[in-house]
């Protein structure tokens, strides 16, 4: 890392602590998540926190000449119009789609393929959308995606490209805030952002065992996302309407508070993190197994049952 990034990753960290500090009582007024009957928190919380993240971020990322978030802007944009207006579903993700071609067509890995069949393209584009919202999905609880997507941006850092130390920052920043008790929430703002953002990471790798290590890093969260999806889709339920049927919430129903369920995903990303960085690509599959194992275990004895009403 070099002095000018440190500073700048120190610069975003205290801009964003400034800044959500400074926006959360005019969010209080404005922009405020009212509980119902899907909510895990019980009192209103302003929302749209997100929107620091990226402008922070961004800004901080021009000035380093990286253009990624700048291309993953207006999907925040949209997270932002989304909590104040609940758009329809299929705008959001035309967006999505939109902003995934974009990310596609400046990345290196996907260029050195070459031509794909049709198919092939469509499944891309569902997979890279799917991580999108999968990210979106785990926003649920005080800290969880921040303090995950922190400690996935620590990694990238170390092993990628140390640019993306201004993300660690503008993070930590906002997580401040965001740690339970929450003052503020990311919002579908920040939450798709980050995932666009995590996106291009996978799909920008310089090889293909870089891009399963951040799968592996991030499976905590993705594999909860996934597995809830398949089983409500066996279940017959529509995986579209709204629910409180992922682990972590179901988690938090059986009385583990949110800090505690937001360390367990925090520590599980961390354990596979660090094995990448101390051991190798097999050493990580093996713990990833392992905590999906764990997963399972707490999915049948302690949260609450999958029921679907």
């Amino acid at each position: 890392m070099t002095l000018k990034i440190f500073l700048l990753s120190l610069l975003s960290c205290l801009l964003s602590w400034i800044l959500i500090k400074l926006l959360i009582p005019k969010l209080k007024s404005k922009f405020i998540d009212i509980p119902n009957e899907r909510s895990s928190h019980k009192k209103p919380i302003p929302k749209g926190g997100g929107l620091v993240i990226i402008l922070v971020s961004t800004i901080s990322s021009l000035i380093l000449g990286n253009v990624t978030p700048l291309i993953c802007c207006p999907l925040g944009l949209i997270g932002l119009i989304d909590d104040y207006f609940n758009l329809p579903a299929l705008w959001r993700y035309g967006f999505q789609l939109l902003t995934v071609i974009s990310l596609l067509k400046l990345s290196p890995i996907i260029k050195s393929l070459g031509e794909f069949p049709i198919i092939v393209w469509l499944l891309i584009l569902i997979a890279c959308t799917g991580i999108i919202n999968f990210t979106n999905f785990m926003d649920g609880l005080d800290g969880l995606i921040a303090g995950c997507m922190l400690i996935v941006f620590i990694y990238a850092s170390i092993k990628v490209n140390s640019n993306l130390w201004i993300f660690v920052g503008s993070i930590l920043g906002f997580l401040k805030w965001n740690w339970s008790p929450a003052k503020i929430f990311m919002g579908d703002s920040g939450s798709t952002f980050l995932g666009a953002i995590f996106t291009s990471l996978l799909i920008n790798s310089s090889s293909w065992e870089i891009t399963v290590g951040f799968l592996l890093i991030a499976s905590p969260l993705l594999s909860d996302a996934c597995i809830c999806v398949i089983r409500r889709g066996m279940a017959g339920h529509s995986i579209f309407r709204p629910h409180k049927l992922h682990l972590y919430q179901r988690l938090n129903q059986a009385n583990w508070s949110h800090s505690k369920v937001s360390l367990l995903y925090c520590t599980s990303t961390a354990s596979i993190a660090i094995c990448l960085l101390i051991a190798d690509i097999k050493a990580a599959v093996m713990i990833s197994i392992f905590l999906l194992l764990v997963g399972i275990w707490l999915d049948q004895k302690i949260a609450r049952p999958f029921l679907i009403k």
